[in-house]
């Protein structure tokens, strides 16, 4: 099976569980290629429903916890978002990919390797547009 197949197969169950609420939602979670957000060696499991480790001690959580977390912020195109603890900097993305172009997206990471580790990531998936900070969010 294929990674796209496994994301389909992925956000299907987490529409049929009753994590993913909206069609905003669901088609975000469809575009946004987890597996450039999840370490090399976790790239075939990028799909799988559980944490992964990611850089500086950290995880990426898993994604019904993103479905949820989307889900229950109603955001809207346009809004301003601040992410505290941006990690592998997914839900920046996603966020990036609700809020639109007339949206701003800011993240903050306290630990250097995970922010780097995210801001490669960003990089790399094309979130030219979303900022990262390396820094102290409280």
């Amino acid at each position: 099976m294929t990674l796209n197949d496994q994301r389909k197969k992925l956000i299907r169950n987490l529409e049929l569980s009753g994590y993913i609420k909206s069609l905003k939602v669901k088609k975000t979670m469809l575009k946004v290629p987890r597996e450039l957000f999840v370490p090399d060696k976790y790239y075939d499991e990028a799909y799988a429903d559980t944490p992964l480790s990611i850089a500086g001690d950290k995880t990426i959580s898993a994604p019904h916890m993103h479905a949820i977390t989307l889900s229950e912020l109603k955001l809207k195109e346009g809004e301003k978002v601040l992410e505290v603890g941006a990690g592998s900097g997914i839900l920046l993305a996603y966020i990036r990919e609700i809020v639109g172009n007339k949206g701003r997206v800011v993240g903050i990471e306290i630990n250097k390797e995970t922010y780097e580790f995210g801001a490669n990531n960003l990089k790399k998936a094309g979130y030219k547009d979303v900022v990262l900070i390396h820094g102290d969010g409280s």
